[in-house]
């Protein structure tokens, strides 16, 4: 598939690369010009949790390019702010059949896609990985956790069917869940991190050391 990810920063990089890992076509469409000459000269860097560097081949643009065709699965990972924006530059390379998909935390992202691509199948889910950006175009995957994803709507089981699949290609666990199921795991997150992001940042603490029974 020809899969673009909307968003190259730390999470984005993560499922590129899972992407890119399952044997996938896949690019970044990127905002920041820093990170995506960075991408472009080195590929997207990232450091697993045991030290390792592995850089991906992937590609970075500003926005897609008519040349680049149409995409089969675009990846949402901006900040819930940035998502309309990002789904109006998105618009050359969606045609009815491409897979709408937002990982992003929050609530609203859901209904903001679903205004932009009415008639598309949009695919919605949860991280519990962790990740964080170093530099441009380099990342630390700071935790090996799952995905969950589920559909928007009834229509878009077979979707979510289609994304499992290619996330699997990878070495990474996902979890096909129902309408009900992943939206009750997305409300759940963003309960979690209103309880801990804010303690983080008053803190200076990492998330993990907050939620440790220690």
């Amino acid at each position: 598939m020809k899969v673009v990810v909307v968003g190259a920063g730390a999470m984005g990089s993560i499922y590129a690369a899972m992407f890119h890992e399952g044997g996938h076509q896949v690019s970044f469409v990127e905002a920041n010009p820093a990170t995506a000459k960075a991408i472009n000269a080195a590929g997207a860097v990232i450091t697993d949790a045991e030290g390792k560097d592995t850089a991906y081949p992937l590609k970075a643009a500003s926005k897609p390019s008519k040349d680049d065709g149409i995409a089969d699965l675009v990846l949402f990972q901006v900040k819930g702010f940035a998502t309309a924006a990002a789904a109006e530059t998105m618009r050359p390379a969606v045609d009815g059949h491409t897979i709408i998909v937002t990982l992003q935390n929050g609530l609203g992202n859901e209904d903001v896609l679903r205004q932009a691509f009415p008639g598309n199948p949009l695919v919605i889910g949860v991280s519990l990985h962790s990740a964080a950006m170093t530099g441009p175009g380099r990342y630390h995957h700071t935790g090996v956790r799952s995905t969950s994803i589920g559909p928007s709507a009834a229509s878009a089981r077979q979707a979510v069917a289609t994304v499992a699949a290619a996330l699997r290609g990878s070495r990474y666990e996902v979890h096909e869940m129902n309408e009900g199921e992943i939206r009750r795991e997305i409300f759940s997150k963003w309960v979690l991190n209103c309880g801990s992001l804010p303690t983080a940042a008053l803190t200076g603490l990492a998330t993990t050391a907050i939620s440790t029974n220690e």
